[in-house]
């Protein structure tokens, strides 16, 4: 799609309100500084977690019928 051939420019006020909006929605959505940051899977899954017991479930299933389909 082309862009507008005559944009019309925003008046001050508006400008100002969308450049104030856009920097306060900027510092909300960022991350602290002192934020950790792990890659998902480097820790071990904590045994009495349910959802890590059936992401568990699901990979060694999905292993599981990766090789009966291999087999037939």
């Amino acid at each position: 799609m082309p862009p507008p051939a005559n944009p019309i420019p925003l008046p001050p006020a508006k400008r100002q309100f969308l450049s104030s909006l856009l920097d306060v929605l900027v510092r909300q959505l960022a991350w602290p500084q002192d934020a950790d940051w792990e890659a998902p899977g480097t820790e071990d899954p904590d045994p009495g977690d349910d959802m890590a017991m059936f992401q568990n479930l699901r990979i060694v299933s999905f292993s599981w019928t990766s090789v009966s389909q291999a087999d037939r």
